[in-house]
Formats: structure tokens, sequence, C-alpha cells
């Protein structure tokens, strides 16, 4: 019972720490006006358009097979929810995903990004 105690005295410091104080919540915008603590996410043209290019030639570097399993995890799936839609193992999935995130890794890397270099001499 002591342990149960203390357990409890513990718990009700934790919860009463003036950190969670609920003096310090801020009331929640009404709809029609907008906070300016909050951002905005909805994106800009231009942002629209670096990601459809950005996705654009991430799909141009894939797989037939892979290009549905990226579409799905972009799209906000799981890897659990993605292999049960497609039909394959959730480790596929995760292996799919890895691969797509160091194409797109390549893509960003300012190295990467100049024109290819020969190898030839002349």
């Amino acid at each position: 019972m002591i342990i149960t105690l203390h357990k409890c005295t513990k718990r009700r410091k934790h919860l009463r720490a003036a950190r969670r104080d609920l003096a310090r919540e801020v009331p929640w915008p009404e709809q029609n006006e907008r906070a300016p603590w909050l951002p905005d996410r909805i994106p800009t043209p231009v942002e629209a358009a670096i990601l459809t290019d950005t996705v654009e030639t991430l799909f141009q570097t894939m797989t037939p097979d892979d290009r549905p399993i990226v579409e799905q995890i972009l799209i906000g799936y799981m890897a659990q929810e993605v292999a049960v839609q497609l039909g394959c193992s959730e480790r596929t999935v995760r292996r799919v995903r890895q691969r797509a995130q160091h194409r797109l890794e390549r893509l960003a890397d300012p190295r990467e990004a100049g024109p290819p270099r020969s190898t030839t001499t002349a």
C-alpha cells in the first residue's frame, strides 16, 4: 500500500507541474479568425510545383512494381496498410520506402545535381 501511495503522490506532482497548469492554456481561435502563431499549411504555388517535379523525378527512377507502394505511402498509409492493400509483405513496403528515401536524398544533394561526369578520357 505504501508503494501505491508513493506512485500516486509522484503522479499528482507530475500532473500539477507548472508546465501543465490549466491557466496557461491558450483558447483555440474561432473558425473565421486565424491564430498568428499557427503555421499556414497550405503550400504556395511554387512549393506545389517543386513537390510535383520532385515526385515525378522520383517515379521516373523507380521500377513499375515500386511505384504503387510509394504512391500509397505518399497518400499517408502506414506500411502495414499498404502491404494489405497491395498484397505484399510489410518488409517489402519498408524496403521500397527506404529505397525511395535514398533516391530523394540523392536528388536533394547538390553534388548529385550537376551533369553526369564522363569517365572516358580523350
